[in-house]
């Protein structure tokens, strides 16, 4: 997995395990203000994994003002509860309506919202765990304002099907509220080296051999510092001189592998349709070379785009063709992770028969 898909599964991972321990606490999502876009694709890989079931509603407007803001969580929490509604009529499922109207005085925007929450969580019935509420605010106008209502909002009580989190960069306005514990978003800078090094290290001493080894280890140094500080479109020009470099030494599966890193900055600049492009030629070049670990590492980083840009279909093959690459890498937590994956774009599409023979297969193969 590559640095950038790896920081979105383990905030995930780390908000799975917060809210075991805190099951109805409100989840902090540490990251920087530039980090945002990366948190809301966070929460859609988070929302995709095979096993959750709780529908999302990730608010992104701005707070201005703090009853045109929670009038406005409120509205979506009844729209979004109505295309779940939607979605489950589709498979057979026959869930209640969002009636509630909550256009309220000014005084009580908070609570209606609180309680909008309260309704949808409950109306979702047993098919479903819950609801999750993330709260990724565009940009804060009045920090003080904001303070305040998150910290009535950490005062509310909730019932454990409710689930609440929200943006709190560090050493930002709610730092003092919320705390340092939380799902944290976080690429390590120096692993996007270390992962080119581990995806292929014979490609990787081949290079360091070879007269352009110098250069090529520079532009990638040169592409994980700017990763790092955050500048992903910088980072991606990089990769691709570094890819110029590798083809003119035909060094395939360092090419492969600099493609990875590229998808990576792709997903962190906010362009998936690049980033599962430069996944899909990395796949190429990989099974061309017969290197079926990279080969599925680089599938299942094209699925991740294409689910963040909600293309089911493409997803379900891309994570096909990297469950077929890790069973001939005798990968078996990988082959087991794609064919989940498969099977919950199958159940995306509707399909769920489809669905659940990827997912018995998948179960098949964990117990082999």
């Amino acid at each position: 997995m590559d640095p950038i898909t790896r920081a979105m599964s383990q905030l995930a991972s780390d908000a799975e395990a917060f809210w075991r321990a805190h099951p109805s606490q409100l989840l902090p999502l540490l990251a920087a203000e530039d980090q945002r876009e990366d948190v809301v694709q966070a929460l859609r890989l988070y929302e995709a994994r095979p096993e959750n079931r709780r529908p999302f509603v990730v608010f992104r407007a701005p707070f201005e003002e703090a009853t045109a803001y929670f009038s406005g969580l409120a509205e979506q929490i009844g729209a979004d509860h109505e295309r779940v509604r939607e979605g489950a009529a589709k498979e057979g499922v026959s869930l209640p309506s969002f009636a509630g109207d909550y256009a309220t005085a000014p005084s009580s925007a908070l609570t209606s919202a609180a309680l909008a929450m309260e309704q949808a969580a409950r109306l979702l019935g047993s098919r479903f765990d819950g609801l999750v509420i993330a709260l990724v605010p565009h940009h804060v106008t009045d920090e003080a304002g904001w303070r305040e209502s998150v910290r009535a909002l950490a005062a509310t009580r909730r019932a454990a099907r409710v689930r609440l989190a929200i943006l709190a960069p560090p050493h930002g306005p709610l730092a003092a509220i919320l705390g340092n514990e939380g799902a944290r978003f976080h690429v390590d800078p120096g692993s996007v080296w270390a992962f080119l090094k581990q995806l292929s290290p014979e490609a990787s001493a081949r290079a360091a051999a070879a007269e352009p080894g110098a250069k090529l280890r520079a532009l990638l140094l040169g592409a994980t510092e700017a990763l790092g500080a955050g500048k992903p479109v910088e980072a991606a020009a990089l990769y691709r001189e570094a890819r110029t470099v590798c083809q003119a030494a035909r060094l395939v599966e360092q090419e492969a592998a600099v493609l990875m890193a590229l998808g990576g900055a792709c997903l962190a600049a906010h362009a998936p349709d690049l980033a599962a492009e430069s996944y899909r030629q990395a796949a190429v070049l990989a099974e061309q070379a017969e290197a079926w670990p990279l080969a599925c590492q680089a599938r299942l980083g094209m699925g991740g785009a294409y689910l963040l840009r909600e293309e089911y279909a493409a997803a379900t093959v891309a994570y096909r063709a990297a469950a077929a690459a890790a069973e001939r890498a005798r990968i078996v937590p990988l082959h087991v992770e794609a064919l989940r994956m498969a099977g919950t774009c199958l159940s995306r599409l509707g399909l769920e028969d489809e669905a659940i023979l990827a997912w018995n297969t998948a179960a098949e193969a964990r117990a082999a």
